[in-house]
């Protein structure tokens, strides 16, 4: 948010506390002004820059709160925190090499949390990203992995 527009947003609040991913309270601080006054806008201005950067964000918690519908056990494998900084990155990855589409995404996801952490740099893995990128079906892709991929990324 700009200045201007969190200013406005928080101006009712004394404050606005929550966690952070590793625990850590955060404050916004607001003015707990009962009457605040009334915006110069009619609504959150949000460009389409803006906008994207939220989906962005939020993409990483909609996604473990998939996973977690479906294999749950995964999630217990570590803390949230490293399950958040798993999946995120592992999304950028994905983003990167033209893993599109949501199952794909949660596909991808999967993996980050269980596998060993450098699945991704594995020969094998490699050249699936390498061939997503080009535009190969990412999950026609996952299914011809070697079971030698399968092996040697397994968590011990």
């Amino acid at each position: 948010m700009k200045p201007e527009i969190r200013k406005q947003f928080l101006s009712p609040l004394y404050a606005w506390m929550s966690a952070d991913r590793q625990g850590n309270m955060l404050c916004w601080q607001g003015a707990g002004d009962p009457n605040p006054r009334r915006a110069n806008f009619e609504y959150w201005p949000l460009d389409d820059a803006s906008f994207a950067k939220l989906v962005e964000e939020a993409e990483t918690d909609a996604v473990i709160s998939k996973i977690y519908d479906v294999r749950a056990d995964l999630l217990k494998n570590h803390s949230p925190a490293k399950c958040h900084s798993l999946v995120s990155k592992n999304l950028a990855i994905a983003s990167a090499n033209g893993i599109n589409g949501a199952e794909a995404r949660q596909s991808f996801s999967i993996l980050s949390l269980s596998l060993v952490e450098q699945f991704s740099q594995h020969p094998a893995m490699s050249a699936l990203l390498a061939h997503t990128k080009q535009g190969a079906a990412y999950l026609n892709e996952l299914n011809a992995l070697p079971d030698e991929f399968w092996q040697e990324c397994a968590i011990q």
